[in-house]
């Protein structure tokens, strides 16, 4: 189903710009009026421990989600390519991740990151014309790229 309001794309649009605002305007604000050092600080101050518990809690739960999908989405094609087992897999990247992520601290994680980049910069580079003119093609065909017909004129 494709939509066909560019309401689906403001909120890409528009997130660098609140984001920006909120960060020069509002929090230094709110850290001045409040004296609180963090939003689960100010939470206990204004509704009390519990709703700073549950707001800690539920932060924690968002984040192991996220790292549980960006494990499961890595370990996808790791397992394809060597024919192991995905939970081996899983279990394995991360054991792998968190030993050299402790290890080398944030110069570790930095220096991963730069490895990426240039892995994906090389093959963007060096790959065959033929090969990279496939995946455009077939992406192309598969309206991957095609924005929706849309009249902004609502907005």
């Amino acid at each position: 189903m494709r939509v066909s309001s560019c309401r689906l794309y403001t909120k890409d649009f528009f997130y660098p710009v609140v984001s920006v605002f909120t960060a020069l305007l509002v929090a230094p604000r709110f850290r001045k009026s409040l004296q609180s050092a963090s939003v689960y600080e100010f939470l206990e101050t204004r509704f009390g421990l519990g709703c700073r518990l549950f707001g800690a809690a539920t932060y924690v739960v968002s984040q192991l989600l996220k790292l549980c999908t960006t494990l499961y989405l890595m370990a996808v094609p790791i397992s394809m390519l060597l024919g192991a087992p995905l939970p081996v897999v899983i279990i394995f990247t991360g054991a792998f991740v968190t030993c050299y992520s402790m290890a080398g601290g944030i110069s570790a994680v930095v220096y991963t990151d730069v490895l990426q980049v240039r892995t994906v910069w090389h093959w963007l580079t060096c790959s065959k014309v033929e090969s990279l003119a496939l995946v455009m093609l077939l992406t192309l065909k598969g309206e991957k790229f095609a924005m929706p017909a849309s009249s902004c004129n609502h907005l």
